[in-house]
């Protein structure tokens, strides 16, 4: 596979999170109306969709550390380095080594779905090893 598939992918999952803050705005401002209006439950009932649409943004679906993975293969695949894609992120500690380690989310969980996603939309096969090398790297 092409990493052009990668870039659909990541195209696709920013638009999904527009269309849920779309639906979540939508949706407190009708909550809003009705309990103006005092109609409850019917407020309510808005106000279980509302939370259902920020469930799925935060938890349901992981999406955030999906888009992220995605994001870091496709910058993998088009040999950018770490430090250019995500110039903002501290360093967190330094290993015994003095080697930087840039975390925001845990990359136990990000290497190895980043190492899937470069697998299957990558020419070559790389290991776990290699994205925690691309990941350090400076």
């Amino acid at each position: 596979m092409s990493h052009r598939y990668l870039k659909i992918k990541v195209c696709e999952l920013g638009e999904e999170v527009r269309i849920i803050k779309r639906n979540m705005q939508a949706t407190k401002r009708k909550y809003k109306k009705l309990e103006a209006k005092q109609k409850f439950a019917a407020a309510e009932k808005e106000k279980a969709i509302f939370w259902g649409y920020h469930y799925h943004k935060v938890f349901g679906s992981n999406q955030y550390l999906e888009n992220r993975s995605s994001q870091l293969a496709y910058a993998y695949l088009r040999g950018k380095k770490y430090r250019q894609v995500e110039q903002k992120t501290n360093p967190l500690y330094f290993r015994d080594d003095r080697q930087k380690i840039y975390l925001n989310y845990p990359f136990n969980v990000m290497e190895s779905r980043i190492t899937r996603m470069v697998n299957d939309f990558g020419p070559n096969k790389v290991i776990e090893d290699d994205i925690k090398r691309w990941l350090i790297a400076e």
